[in-house]
């Protein structure tokens, strides 16, 4: 069986498994590289010592900074699960399973591992929060569904809480409630919890930096724009500057997505699915124009992004950009505060203008408008006006009396 063999199986094994196609896509990227690497070194079939070799090559290049961490990853993980997968016929390596809990509780989690109704991507999630909570039932002398009260839940939500953010307490409890729904409709509960755990859980938000337009005209102006590299570089910051384009969708830019005529950008947004027109702007156009037609390597790729070593592909994901947009950064002397503060700096800047909330949504592609209500926290100089004085609070002594 050939290496390619190998591959078309393993993410044949991916999709039985529920992983949706994207997930397969960005494996089978960098698993094609390793393939190309096994073959530039003369060898024929996938083991040890070549993913370690490939997995060193790459890491040389993290440690050089002509790529990230994120992107060493994105190469690592997918070769050592397919090396795993080759050895074991298994798509993850097999992880230290935690101490064994009681026969009816390990009933329970062989069920996550093995029942159509858990048959997601989240199974592995599923399996590690019945570890946790099971753990914790046995801990606190519970080693029975049947024996699980409502205080039980709350302990273990509370307690929860008390080490986890908000979002990660929140899927917790929505697994949880699947498991509760799984045992009490297998008879094992007295009581079934859905209710209480379907109560919302409080997620702090947080307010994400925008980045200031003077930095983005200072790393727009450090960009050498005399290479081929600095050209897509520049194409690429002004387009996410202007636009607010997400990174995935700039790296899946074709040309046919750019009428030239109409000065429009149309697009399949990767997030939502949903259609986007833009304008295409004068200095936007240009950038890119000058892009393809200077700087561009020939590939047969329809993205208007390649990489710029042979096979000249496209990027398989946004976070290549934003590896080489932190590079920028740095080598601009400006903060980075990730790619994507370049579609906070529109959103920031639409809604100073006093742009209506339903049109920004509207440009920047948002699913509805209460993703759009996050920007008006960046609008801290209309903010300002509804602060309230303390007429009638002031307090009488302290520091500010």
């Amino acid at each position: 069986m050939t290496i390619e063999d190998h591959m078309g199986n393993f993410l044949s094994a991916m999709a039985k498994e529920g992983y949706p196609e994207k997930s397969i896509q960005m494996y089978k990227r960098p698993i094609l590289c390793l393939i190309r690497f096994c073959k530039d070194n003369d060898r024929q079939e996938v083991d040890a010592v070549i993913v370690e070799q490939f997995i060193d090559y790459h890491a040389m290049r993290c440690n050089t900074g002509k790529i990230s961490i994120g992107t060493l990853d994105y190469y690592r993980r997918p070769a050592r699960n397919f090396l795993n997968y080759i050895v074991t016929g298994m798509i993850h390596p097999v992880r230290r399973r935690t101490p064994a809990h009681s026969p009816l509780f390990e009933s329970i989690i062989d069920d996550i591992r093995t029942d159509d109704i858990f048959n997601t991507p989240d199974r592995a999630h599923m399996v590690s929060a019945a570890n946790i909570f099971f753990s914790w039932l046995e801990e606190n002398d519970c080693s029975s569904p049947s024996d699980i009260t409502l205080e039980h839940i709350r302990g273990f939500m509370l307690n929860r809480a008390s080490s986890v953010t908000g979002q990660t307490l929140s899927s917790d409890q929505r697994r949880l409630k699947l498991l509760n729904s799984h045992m009490a409709a297998r008879g094992l509960m007295n009581t079934d919890f859905s209710d209480y755990l379907s109560l919302p859980v409080a997620i702090k938000k947080k307010i994400l930096p925008a980045m200031p337009l003077d930095d983005i005209y200072q790393l727009l102006l450090s960009i050498d724009r005399s290479t081929a590299e600095g050209k897509k570089d520049y194409a690429i910051v002004l387009l996410a500057a202007v636009t607010g384009l997400r990174a995935i969708d700039i790296v899946k830019l074709e040309r046919s997505d750019i009428d030239w005529k109409m000065g429009e950008i149309r697009i399949n947004q990767s997030k939502t699915d949903e259609p986007l027109a833009l304008p295409l702007t004068k200095d936007v156009g240009e950038a890119v124009k000058t892009y393809v037609l200077d700087a561009r390597p020939q590939s047969c790729a329809p993205n208007i992004f390649v990489h710029h070593r042979a096979p000249y592909a496209a990027y398989a994901s946004g976070s290549i950009i934003s590896g080489r947009f932190q590079r920028l950064c740095e080598k601009a002397g400006i903060k980075c505060r990730g790619f994507h503060s370049l579609r906070r700096s529109v959103g920031q800047r639409m809604t100073i203008a006093e742009i209506p909330l339903m049109t920004t949504s509207q440009i920047l592609g948002h699913s509805g408008i209460d993703v759009t209500k996050q920007y008006i926290s960046l609008d801290s100089r209309h903010l300002s006006i509804c602060a309230l004085s303390f007429d009638g609070i002031r307090p009488g002594g302290g520091i500010y009396a």
